[in-house]
């Protein structure tokens, strides 16, 4: 019996076979997984909502939301914030941009402009506001309160043009208020010479070059002359030295009587 047994060979044992019930798992996981994704990025969850437009004065909440390149129904994550303030500053007018991002579907773009330091009339007499840099923005069809110096007879190639405004952007906003028109009334002696009409009735000679040191004294000199001239309105001259007289018709504006200077 032994002997039979001996001659009988033994039977192989089966290997455990691999179980493929995790790997099928983890596949339908992942297309789980995808199908969602797919399913999150063509909801309406995923797309801007809301677009909150601030900041803007001289151009119009149109333009800064054509410039964005993005509009309400787009994908929220397709752009970056910093794409889309790349975009808004290349409109003439704008300074700096902040984008602000909120999920779900919400972007706030705040803008700064450049400062507005006066206004002119274009050929054709419509409005335009001039920036610090001397360029100029349209206000064709729009209604601003003109709260700046109204720049009038001036060349655009005018070099003290660009000065003037340069110089406009550095004068604080309380010393401008009294100031309604600037006109350029250049001489031998100075080739920056202009000449400032005041709300308060007077006419101011001085330059371009001396308008940021001079402008502090101007309100004190005005009202200093209407109380020692007793005159309502006069003249100014605010060149080497400070003088003011009152105003009369036939008499020169350059010949002014001597006004101590506050």
């Amino acid at each position: 019996m032994e002997t039979v047994q001996s001659q009988i060979p033994a039977l192989k044992k089966d290997k455990p076979r691999k179980r493929n019930g995790r790997r099928i798992i983890l596949i339908l996981s992942g297309l789980f997984i995808v199908l969602l994704v797919i399913l999150f990025f063509q909801s309406s969850i995923s797309k801007v909502a809301q677009i909150h437009i601030t900041g803007f004065e001289l151009i119009s909440e149109t333009a800064i939301g054509q410039a964005s390149g993005i509009s309400i129904g787009d994908s929220y994550f397709y752009t970056s914030s910093a794409k889309i303030a790349q975009r808004v500053k290349t409109l003439k007018t704008i300074d700096t941009v902040k984008i602000t991002k909120k999920f779900p579907g919400y972007i706030h773009i705040e803008v700064k402009e450049f400062q507005r330091v006066a206004f002119q009339l274009n050929s054709d007499g419509d409005m335009e506001a001039i920036l610090a840099d001397g360029s100029t923005v349209s206000l064709k069809g729009r209604s601003p309160t003109i709260d700046r110096p109204i720049m009038s007879g001036w060349k655009d190639i005018d070099p003290w043009k660009n000065k003037l405004c340069a110089v406009l952007a550095q004068i604080p906003e309380a010393l401008l208020s009294d100031i309604s028109e600037i006109k350029p009334i250049p001489s031998v002696a100075y080739e920056d010479k202009i000449k400032i009409y005041t709300r308060s009735m007077f006419e101011v000679n001085t330059t371009v070059g001396y308008l940021l040191e001079k402008i502090p004294y101007m309100s004190s000199l005005i009202n200093d002359t209407k109380e020692k001239q007793n005159s309502t309105d006069g003249i100014l001259s605010l060149l080497d030295s400070d003088y003011g007289d009152r105003f009369e018709k036939d008499k020169d504006p350059n010949e002014l009587v001597e006004s101590p200077a506050p």
